[in-house]
């Protein structure tokens, strides 16, 4: 027989309910799916570009799930663009240091190259954490687990076991289920404040540097 979950508590319905016999919010007929169909798309193949532009694409939700080959495709995707933005950083820094001082180049275009660099880095790693959440969420993990990174050397090696764990579609509580409103203003007001903590480092990266050029 096939089944699906309730939208809001993850309660397990039969294919016809209209109702949660559990919460009792109306079901979607459009949302539901049959855990056939669930366990499909769990082991559905996903290209790199693919996941990169799903997880871009998301980067503020945090409900719903994310399949293991979605995450570690987006996880080489940061690395190798983390990589390119330090290389950037210090090709600027190293061969137009001597044009900055010499005033034939103004100092605002390494400033407008390092606040670009950093919103770019902001994206990727608020991305990375969204995917993050809805990795362990395809596990049937809480997202608050994402927390062990916290503490050194256990709690990641305990984050890498989980995130390379299959897809739980039978059961899974965090299919289907969205977030509310008032806790996605609250995740956006987080990130954006993660944002802007990010832009002064680095507009106190670019100042450090300029004094230690103009004035060493």
């Amino acid at each position: 027989m096939e089944i699906k979950y309730c939208s809001k508590c993850g309660t397990e319905l039969s294919v016809g309910d209209s109702f949660c016999s559990n919460c009792g919010t109306r079901q979607s007929y459009i949302e539901n799916n049959s855990i056939s169909n669930l366990e499909k798309d769990s082991t559905k193949r996903i290209r790199f570009t693919d996941a990169v532009t799903k997880c871009l694409k998301n980067v503020f939700n945090l409900s719903g799930v994310a399949t293991r080959a979605e995450y570690w495709w987006f996880y080489l995707f940061k690395a190798i663009a983390l990589f390119g933005i330090l290389y950037a950083n210090a090709y600027v820094g190293i061969n137009y240091r001597s044009a900055i001082v010499f005033s034939e180049i103004h100092p605002a275009f390494l400033f407008a190259i390092s606040v670009i660099l950093g919103l770019v880095s902001s994206v990727i790693a608020i991305a990375s954490l969204s995917v993050a959440v809805r990795r362990l969420h395809d596990t049937n993990l809480s997202g608050r687990f994402i927390c062990l990174g916290f503490i050194p050397f256990l709690g990641i090696i305990a984050l890498l076991v989980m995130f390379c764990q299959k897809s739980v579609v039978n059961g899974n509580k965090y299919i289907n289920v969205s977030m509310n409103k008032s806790r996605k203003i609250r995740v956006i007001v987080l990130y954006v404040i993660y944002s802007m903590l990010a832009a002064w480092l680095y507009i106190g990266m670019y100042i450090s540097e300029m004094h230690f050029m103009l004035y060493r």
